[in-house]
């Protein structure tokens, strides 16, 4: 063999199993050229041409980026949670931010209290120390630590320390906040710890160098931990994992290892404690892996690193137990999730739009036409319509808003009128029934909140009257029984009337508005919003719940067990397998009877019905203890910032962001300045090649000419997200924003193309 021989040859195979052709013996001269064999390669591959290789060698630059939580930032300048200190102009105040996330510190995953993971109270004393590292101030006065701080599984959480302006003795407040980072726009910060800052005294503690200690007894070690015990002082020595050296420099001092320190002189405890209160802390030397750690009979805590030298020193250490309805109720009240249904006052244009040409269909119990009338607004009305169908069709102008007012069936693909909006009119229930005859528009008569799914799936007393607090609208609030059991169910948008004359007119503002259910009453226009309410944190035991259980029907309650919908709001409840965006919980609560005070929660989430994710989990727990109506929304912030989001979420939604305006030359021509110059008769053809375009794109087909122009979306093969993402990219190219249902509401392409013509051309 070679190494026989002692040659520096080298073996290269030709043929291997399942290696076999050109192909393996061009690869093998390959592995000989490189081996230093010389190669003829113009006679090998005479079509080749050479080319220069790089006269630098290859850098092995990775370009694939690097995934963070929602929130996350990197700017953290040398310290693993803050970045730099900003100075408040006026105040003298300090503030410092910063981001704390599973990504970034994956350590956290270990440090749970049940299986809530908790930022560990050293965390937050770190950032103390680090904070007045920064303002010149290198002692911790006193840090008391509110409730706990807890981190998401995918989310980041926003971190602020705020520094007071400094005082005669030149102490300076201190308070530590933080706010999960997919919170809706406004959300509360919460403060989980405060103190003030000092210049520290010197204070030598105890002297560690000679190690173990003398005279002590030695203890079985436990965890990893080394501990003495001598005449009431307790001495430890802990480590810092290895997984954790590297980021040692991070801190002041690492949470881990101080915590791990902390506890090991500590008496055992049988259930889960935490910090409470820290006073008189100054950290001396930074960096540590290993620390000598003794606490006195007075508790006072001395840290030292491993050749005894100091670390930090602690005056006082107080612990507190720390149950996990505590943490769990944190963690519920860190989301904001919780909330209550209001109705509140719409804001509407101070000139009034042109009012649109309506007509009213059905047996008209409200009289909105008389209605209409006094309020001046001219209004045809149809008995039904299949006769409003015939009038359009024998000549008459299609109408801009069609008033249902008692009517069905519901509206059918392929009408004439299809491209006109739908408005189902509800009476308003706080109004008695009908007092007096006197002019149109003056009967009082009834109605309700508009509904979202059809009333045999939802019973009359889904939303109790706590749904609407009084504070909300005026004293005669929407009551719970607003929708009879047997109720037509509503098409379209939905309003809400009391029959008076101002409230006609306030109507025709009404109708401007992108609000798809409004309560027009005494010419006030309402419309439903999500109220924050506030979760207590405290150590009380959460409450059993299980599901989810989905609606399928009418409603029913049993011991402590509740179904829970949203009416008249826009949200659907269903068993996800349409566009259902409410799931029914039951909850069993141990002080929950079948009555009225039995909490009622509604699930509202973007994704279909299925179990409840831990977030949703903790915050159902904190609605049974809130008791009410309420509606959870977990992760609502960053589903509020979504253009298809139920108009319920507004108000949590920040306000809109500005477009980047760009140079008319540098424009492309729009769609509508290419519909305004093109033929007429081109026109529904350019309409119609963008609506085949985006539907064979979704539905992943070869062309878009196999899409035919009659046939109906759902047999085409759309289903909610299908259809949803169709409708977002005709938006993106039209600069409409048109309803998510816009694809089922105008059920072809045709039907479609009659719609983007009605919303771009006005014909």
């Amino acid at each position: 063999s070679l190494g026989v021989v002692g040659s520096g040859g080298v073996v290269v195979p030709t043929l291997r199993r399942g290696e076999g052709g050109v192909g393996r013996v061009l690869l093998s001269l390959g592995e000989a050229f490189v081996a230093g064999v010389e190669v003829d390669w113009g006679r090998v591959v005479p079509e080749a041409v050479r080319v220069d290789l790089p006269t630098y060698p290859f850098q092995h630059e990775h370009y694939w980026l690097k995934t963070t939580p929602s929130g996350v930032t990197t700017d953290r300048g040398d310290h693993a949670l803050l970045g730099a200190p900003v100075e408040l102009p006026g105040s003298g105040g300090v503030v410092l931010t910063g981001t704390v996330s599973l990504a970034g510190l994956p350590w956290l995953a270990a440090h749970t209290v049940g299986d809530t993971v908790v930022l560990p109270g050293t965390a937050l004393l770190d950032l103390a120390l680090k904070a007045g590292d920064d303002v010149g101030l290198d002692h911790v006065d006193a840090l008391t630590l509110h409730e706990p701080l807890t981190v998401p599984a995918r989310a980041a959480v926003h971190l602020r320390v705020e520094i007071g302006a400094p005082g005669d003795d030149a102490r300076r407040p201190l308070s530590i906040h933080a706010r999960r980072a997919d919170t809706p726009a406004g959300a509360p910060w919460r403060c989980h710890a405060s103190g003030t800052l000092a210049v520290g005294v010197p204070s030598p503690g105890v002297d560690l160098t000679v190690w173990p200690p003398p005279a002590a007894t030695g203890e079985p070690a436990a965890d990893g931990v080394a501990r003495w015990r001598r005449d009431g002082e307790v001495f430890a020595e802990v480590r810092l994992p290895d997984r954790q050296r590297a980021e040692a420099d991070q801190f002041g001092l690492h949470p881990v290892l101080l915590d791990a320190a902390l506890r090991a002189v500590d008496d055992p405890a049988d259930a889960p404690s935490r910090l409470a209160e820290l006073r008189g802390v100054t950290l001396r030397a930074v960096g540590a892996t290993v620390l000598r750690v003794h606490r006195a009979a007075s508790g006072q805590v001395t840290v030292a690193d491993a050749t005894g030298s100091p670390v930090a020193t602690i005056a006082a250490v107080t612990t507190r137990p720390c149950p996990t309805g505590e943490v769990r109720t944190a963690s519920a009240a860190a989301q904001d999730g919780l909330f209550r249904v209001e109705w509140v006052p719409v804001s509407t244009p101070a000139t009034p739009p042109s009012p649109p040409t309506m007509v009213v269909v059905g047996a008209d119990p409200l009289r909105a036409r008389a209605g209409l009338m006094s309020a001046d607004t001219y209004a045809e009305a149809y008995p039904d319509l299949a006769a409003l169908t015939a009038a359009v069709e024998a000549g008459a102008a299609r109408p801009d808003v069609i008033l249902l007012s008692d009517t069905d069936p519901a509206p059918s693909a392929g009408s004439p009128w299809e491209t006109s909006r739908l408005v189902t009119l509800r009476p308003d229930p706080t109004v008695a029934a009908p007092r007096r005859r006197g002019r149109a528009g003056t009967t009082g008569t009834a109605a309700v909140p508009a509904t979202a799914v059809p009333a045999t799936a939802v019973p009359a007393t889904a939303v109790p009257a706590t749904a609407v607090p009084a504070t909300a609208v005026p004293a005669d609030a929407v009551p719970a029984d607003a929708v009879p059991a047997g109720a037509t169910p509503a098409h379209g948008d939905t309003v809400v009337v009391d029959g008076v004359k101002a409230s006609w007119r306030a109507l025709m503002t009404a109708l401007a508005l992108a609000e798809p259910h409004l309560v027009v009453r005494r010419g006030t226009v309402l419309t439903p919003r999500l109220a924050r309410v506030t979760v207590p944190v405290d150590d009380a035991t959460p409450p059993d719940v299980t599901g989810p259980v989905l609606v399928t029907g009418g409603a029913s309650a049993a011991r402590g067990a509740t179904v829970a919908f949203l009416r008249g709001c826009g949200i659907e409840a269903g068993d996800g397998s349409g566009d259902a965006a409410t799931t029914v919980v039951r909850l069993d609560h141990p002080d929950a009877t079948a009555t009225s005070a039995t909490p009622t929660v509604a699930l509202l989430r973007e994704r279909p019905a299925g179990d409840l994710s831990p977030d949703e989990l903790v915050l159902v727990e904190a609605a049974c203890r809130v008791g009410g109506s309420l509606v959870v929304a977990a992760g609502a912030g960053a589903w509020s910032r979504s253009p298809d989001a139920p108009a319920l979420l507004r108000s949590l939604a920040p306000a809109g962001t500005r477009r980047t305006a760009r140079a008319v030359a540098d424009a492309p021509a729009g769609l509508k300045q290419r519909l305004v110059l093109a033929p007429e008769g081109d026109r529904d053809q350019i309409l119609l090649e963008l609506v085949r375009r985006n539907v064979a794109a979704v539905l992943g087909l070869a062309s878009a000419e196999t899409v035919e122009r009659d046939r109906r979306f759902r047999d085409a093969g759309f289903d909610s997200l299908s259809a949803l993402t169709v409708r977002n990219l005709i938006s993106t190219e039209t600069d409409l924003r048109l309803a998510p249902t816009v694809v089922f509401d105008h059920s072809t392409p045709d039907a479609l193309v009659r719609h983007l013509r009605q919303e771009l051309l006005g014909y």
